[in-house]
């Protein structure tokens, strides 16, 4: 009778019974038998497994049965349970140690290369941070995680190199997602040699042709690229995401997609590919909103069904109610963004043309549309109670953290699209007594819509930085449940820029005769916009967003004009965006040259302080436009 298949060295060669005795801490293994006869005892790495998988499964009060060749059912607890079994990843290893290397397809029965192999390593960075955060708003985190060691490299790599600064069965699909969850993890080198690691596969997995992994793949890095501030390098990738979705039909919500039927998609398939194609029309709708350069591929989002919840049988996705009204809000901007891309004909145009009653309408329905537990509305709009902040969080809890950008996303709109008419207040031409009454009267709503704005965007901001780590010196607040930390992610850098212009020109710009129509004290907006330039000034040198870094060097001129120092100390400047090498490692095109600044609509030809301007291609016909209506 064969030995069973769970004894140690000496007692399967003496074909003995064999009792084991796992240490405590599960440090060492020994029989009842070796102890006896005062000999060595030893174990072969596979059975070693076993004995401590057995043993957690154990101690978590789990009891899964052994198969008949000794090896434990494969199941696996499905990342929404509240207790994940001590012995998940050694289930993982297990499976990958019993699948014969018949199994796995070498073309040419040539080596794989060692960057392209998944690593226990590799998934233990995914696993730490998916175990986080077990519902992600954009991919199945549950399935990336069961499936990681058959996941395509390019896959499995980008999403790791994005949760080291999330994880997936092709190799470029693997390596995706171990970039996402490196950056994630807040382990930005190791995110960065998954992102090289990624890059590699995404060459060799494009070449194989379109597939949904490979969409994927762009996805997670163009998220890591824009998570770093390159926005250039992360463009590029949405494009190429954009390209493949168009080519894939991916546009198409897979219910109404015959050429599926063969694949015969579950609705929890079917509901990833619907959140895959949110997350980039997302993407393309704020590129449209802050790119100086809009993205010409013409994507609809009407022939797909909104996001759902799915359970199977936990949620398997993050609620995104609020996307639909995120793409719309940020779509709004983009359109007010190019109608102002170029200074009207006339100041007239300003007042009253087709184009501007027609956004205004849409703002108007489109505040009426948007759900109120979306948006993080308080009663006053400089500050928050306590009862309405709890309200926040709980909002917060519901809806996600997206909250954030749809609130201050909102009133970006709402300010960029009156910010041309406040800026007529600084025109002597402009003063209240040449002006009529319907002329009067639509500056004056100007400055309250957009101060109230600012206020309102400031004011969220700052709740957001209050509640989490990344700008509140490590401390997150009692009130938000671990699963929700993270929401460093969703504070919108150019919403509050958009603030600080507003109160920069109020304090600074505006002619005095007009700041009798409302209601704003110095000190408190230099204060705002003072907490603004640390904001930015942190994000583009301690958190490495280079992207913020015009950013930052306007608002810092702005504090030192609203305070009196420094104005004239220094020529004209104008301030771009000089992206650089992910990683300090060559083959980025573009690096070295500067461009246009991302931002919602920048100075508009204003400069600031002794002569801070904004780098555009429409800022000097905008200069051009006051002067010649001065």
């Amino acid at each position: 009778m064969p030995a069973h298949p769970t004894s140690c060295d000496n007692c399967r060669r003496s074909k003995k019974k064999c009792t084991a005795n796992i240490a405590p801490d599960m440090s060492s293994i020994v029989c009842e038998r070796c102890v006896r006869l005062e000999i060595p005892c030893t174990y072969d790495i596979k059975t070693h497994l076993l004995h401590i998988a057995a043993h957690a499964n154990k101690q978590s009060g789990s009891s899964p049965a052994l198969m008949e060749d000794g090896l434990f059912s494969s199941c696996i607890a499905p990342l929404g349970q509240e207790h994940i079994p001590l012995s998940q990843p050694l289930e993982h290893y297990l499976q990958a140690l019993s699948t014969p290397f018949v199994d796995y397809d070498y073309e040419n029965g040539q080596l794989e290369d060692p960057d392209l192999i998944p690593t226990a390593a590799d998934f233990q960075v995914v696993h730490t941070d998916l175990s986080k955060r077990p519902c992600a708003l954009s991919y199945d985190a549950d399935k990336l995680l069961h499936k990681f060691f058959s996941l395509p490299p390019v896959l499995r790599y980008c999403v790791f190199h994005l949760f080291s600064f999330c994880i997936i069965t092709n190799v470029h699909f693997r390596l995706t997602l171990c970039v996402v969850s490196a950056i994630l993890s807040g382990l930005q080198d190791l995110s960065v040699s998954y992102y090289h690691r990624a890059r590699k596969a995404l060459i060799r997995a494009a070449e194989q042709g379109p597939t949904f992994e490979l969409a994927q793949s762009y996805y997670f890095l163009s998220l890591f690229a824009n998570m770093k501030g390159e926005t250039i390098v992360s463009r590029k990738f949405l494009t190429g995401c954009l390209d493949l979705i168009v080519e894939l039909k991916l546009d198409v919500d897979p219910d109404d997609s015959p050429w599926l039927h063969h694949l015969n998609l579950t609705p929890r398939e079917k509901e990833e590919r619907r959140r895959l194609f949110w997350a980039n029309y997302w993407s393309l709708v704020r590129a449209q909103a802050c790119s100086p350069d809009p993205i010409t591929i013409e994507l609809s989002c009407h022939r797909m069904k909104q996001p759902s919840n799915i359970n199977d049988p936990y949620p398997i996705f993050a609620s995104a109610g609020a996307r639909q009204w995120d793409c719309q809000v940020y779509a709004l901007i983009g359109q007010i963004k190019r109608y102002y891309s170029a200074p009207p004909a006339s100041v007239q145009d300003l007042f009253s043309s087709k184009h501007v009653i027609a956004l205004q309408e849409t703002l108007i329905n489109l505040q009426s549309c948007i759900p109120v537990e979306f948006l993080l509305l308080s009663a006053s709009s400089q500050t928050a109670t306590r009862d309405e902040e709890d309200r926040f969080i709980n909002q917060i809890i519901t809806s996600q953290g997206s909250l954030f950008v749809l609130t201050m996303g909102f009133f970006s709109a709402i300010s960029i699209l009156h910010r041309p008419l406040l800026f007529l207040t600084h025109l002597p031409s402009h003063q209240p007594q040449y002006l009529g009454t319907t002329h009067h009267a639509l500056i004056v709503n100007a400055i309250h819509q957009t101060i109230e704005a600012a206020h309102r965007i400031t004011g969220i901001a700052f709740f957001l930085a209050s509640i989490e780590e990344t700008l509140n010196d490590g401390v997150w607040d009692t009130r938000l449940p671990k699963e929700h930390y993270g929401l460093f992610f969703h504070q919108e850098f150019f919403s509050i820029f958009e603030a600080a212009v507003v109160y920069w020109f109020a304090t600074c710009r505006m002619a005095p005769v007009w700041r009798v129509f409302f209601d704003l004290e110095r000190g408190v907006a230099v204060e705002r916009v003072r907490r603004v330039m640390m904001t930015l000034r942190f994000m583009a040198d301690v958190v490495g967003l280079t992207n913020l870094e015009p950013l930052a060097v306007c608002v810092e001129a702005m504090v030192e004009e609203m305070e009196g120092r420094g104005v004239g100390e220094e020529g004209e400047r104008e301030v771009g965006f000089q992206p650089k090498i992910i990683g300090d490692v060559g083959g980025e095109d573009g690096v070295g040259a500067v461009y246009d600044p991302w931002g919602f609509m920048g100075l508009l030809g204003m400069q600031v302080g002794g002569g801070v301007r904004w780098r555009g291609r429409s800022e000097d016909s905008w200069r051009l436009f006051w002067k010649l209506n001065a």
